[in-house]
């Protein structure tokens, strides 16, 4: 069987070579007459089986447990790092204004970000009160290696170059 399929090879496509790069040619050039119709369809609801178990179990929480939406926003200061006293003031306010809007229920900001290296406070008191950039005794710029390093927010909540 192999043999016959090397011998096939040889025979057909090493000493005929021209001929077979134009009998692909031409394959190729009726598939591509086809192409207009081609049409994928990558949604979520044909990538999985209408009957999967996650998939109920998903439906299930979801229709108990109403999912809520959200929305990401960024901010460049003009004028600084995005780490001094006066941007990160900035974005306290902006969340405050954020806050008040109707229907807001959270925001999540790098004033949020819990800082377990650079606050040097024990686990256990965390638990009770998780220190943030504006907490006191917080030294900003070990809380900005932190946020910037932290694989739990690096690219996340930030960007690397901060």
């Amino acid at each position: 069987m192999i043999k016959n399929i090397s011998h096939i090879y040889l025979h057909l496509i090493l000493t005929n070579p021209k001929r077979v790069l134009l009998v692909m040619l031409i394959v190729l050039m009726g598939m591509l007459s086809f192409s207009t119709n081609f049409k994928l369809d990558a949604s979520a609801d044909s990538l999985i089986l209408e009957n999967d178990a996650d998939l109920l179990t998903y439906r299930d929480i979801a229709e108990r447990y109403s999912t809520q939406e959200f929305i990401v926003m960024t901010y460049t200061p003009r004028e600084g790092q995005i780490f001094n006293e006066h941007n990160l003031l900035l974005i306290k306010n902006l969340k405050e204004k954020l806050l008040s809007v109707k229907n807001v229920s959270s925001v999540i900001s790098i004033i949020d970000v819990p800082l377990v290296e650079s606050s040097g406070t024990p686990l256990i008191e965390m638990a009770k009160n998780v220190p943030t950039i504006f907490s006191n005794g917080i030294d900003i710029i070990k809380a900005k290696n932190e946020i910037l390093t932290s694989p739990i927010y690096r690219d996340l909540i930030i960007s690397n170059d901060g």
